[in-house]
């Protein structure tokens, strides 16, 4: 039965999506929805690994998104167009069983923004729309991300807010006029380096008839402001009809807990079929520099997930000493699995095997850690005793009452409680270089 928007119009019953079958992923969590690297994706969906696997690991074990993978598995993953329009074989997000696993689609805006030569905007756009219709379940519109315009002199192609504001809006006119209803649906993303640029952003938007929401930029990552948004959309009437928010770019575990309470708010006051999402692509950035999630850190004062720099040097040639960090994989991996005879200039002695074995290594450390923080989260807002993160403590008691209310005054009483992430200057600039974008780049990773 199809429900209604609050003009009485229908809104069309796909507009909610079904349950994933024996999904890992609790439904009144938030989702944590890895950005994956299309080089990943293709080589363990080919199965063509170059050298012998660690003992007990099998060829298919790196499928993470296959329903009867016996090593990890992992229900929902992010997947940029701008990445996939350069890619020609088929990979574990292409093929993938659908009733299994969810595909949330980056339309690539990063990319294409940020002066790539090989993607123009206008041009490809009918690519982008159709990738993303035919590989995604939801996916984002093309947005235009205002980040860089922060920086004096940059060489981004848009000057300021206005013209990334003005482009956008003519993406969005371009897919709604475009696109098949039905296919996938759309997440209109939500823009701004500062509250107010991320208000006008979304006056300019919030008319446009998609099935959901995304929010990018510097705002992403203050509860506070997501708060004042989800409470906006609700007072306008377009939020109890819509079926996800995708928060771009953040996995940190506090912000993992604070967006499972403002789901569960939302569920229980607003619209009980929403969900929400957040991503990141570090498991797979962070080769970049060779680090390697290590354990969890839970305590009164902090919930993260510690980093170090990954074993890379010839004295492990041929080692047999196990990897000395627990995860999935590394109860099966050696330090000779990972560090291999290369050329010099590589630095890191890792070919792209061992790449793959790092990133799956990160993927399932992160995702475990999520699963922890939820569970003793779970734990300790039955216990009167503020023994784990006080602070994240009093921003999840805080949601919950700001939804209930609906109220922007009530909300501004709990400003203290739900200030988390990069200050933010009044004026123009938030004081954190980030730009709230760089992580849907997963460009020159191999």
């Amino acid at each position: 039965m199809d429900a209604s928007r609050p003009d009485d119009t229908a809104v069309p019953s796909f507009s909610f999506l079904p349950n994933l079958q024996n999904d890992p992923i609790p439904r009144d969590w938030a989702i944590y929805t890895p950005s994956v690297s299309p080089s990943y994706a293709i080589d363990a969906y080919a199965k063509n690994w170059q050298r012998p696997l660690p003992q007990g690991i099998n060829p298919g074990d790196f499928d993470f998104i296959a329903p009867a993978n016996p090593l990890f598995r992992w229900s929902h993953v992010l997947y940029s167009a701008g990445q996939a329009l350069k890619q020609n074989n088929g990979c574990i997000i292409t093929e993938r069983d659908r009733k299994f696993a969810r595909v949330i689609g980056d339309s690539g805006g990063y990319q294409i923004a940020n002066n790539s030569k090989t993607l123009d905007p206008v041009r490809d756009r009918p690519r982008i729309l159709n990738w993303l219709e035919t590989h995604c379940d939801l996916a984002m519109t093309l947005d235009v991300p205002t980040g860089p315009t922060r920086f004096e002199n940059h060489p981004y192609r848009y000057k300021d807010f206005d013209a990334c504001l003005d482009a956008t809006l003519d993406h969005l006119d371009y897919f709604a006029a475009n696109r098949t209803l039905g296919k996938v649906r759309w997440l209109n993303v939500i823009q701004g380096n500062n509250p107010h640029q991320a208000d006008r952003w979304y006056e300019a938007v919030k008319h446009y008839p998609f099935e959901g929401w995304a929010i990018a930029g510097v705002m992403r990552r203050n509860m506070y402001e997501i708060c004042r948004r989800v409470i906006t959309m609700a007072n306008d009437g377009l939020l109890q009809t819509k079926n996800w928010i995708h928060v771009l770019g953040t996995s940190t575990l506090d912000m993992a807990v604070m967006l499972t309470a403002l789901q569960q708010a939302i569920n229980k006051h607003i619209n009980p079929h929403l969900r929400i999402s957040y991503d990141t692509a570090s498991p797979f950035i962070m080769l970049r520099s060779n680090k390697i999630f290590t354990l969890p850190q839970i305590d009164g004062n902090e919930m993260k997930l510690a980093q170090l720099v990954a074993p890379a040097d010839p004295v492990f040639f041929g080692s047999k000493a196990q990897w000395p960090w627990p995860s999935v994989l590394g109860r099966h991996l050696t330090l000779g699995d990972m560090c291999v005879p290369c050329p010099p200039t590589n630095g890191r002695y890792h070919d792209a095997q061992s790449d793959r074995y790092h990133a799956h290594h990160n993927l399932t450390v992160l995702c475990d850690a999520v699963a922890l923080a939820h569970h003793v989260f779970e734990v300790e807002m039955a216990n009167p005793a503020d023994v784990v993160h006080s602070k994240v403590k009093s921003a999840v008691d805080a949601i919950h009452k700001v939804i209930a209310a609906r109220d922007l005054k009530v909300l501004k009483q709990y400003r203290t409680h739900l200030m988390t992430g990069p200050k933010i200057d009044k004026d123009t600039h938030p004081l954190a270089l980030d730009t709230g974008d760089e992580d849907r780049d997963l460009s020159g990773l191999r």
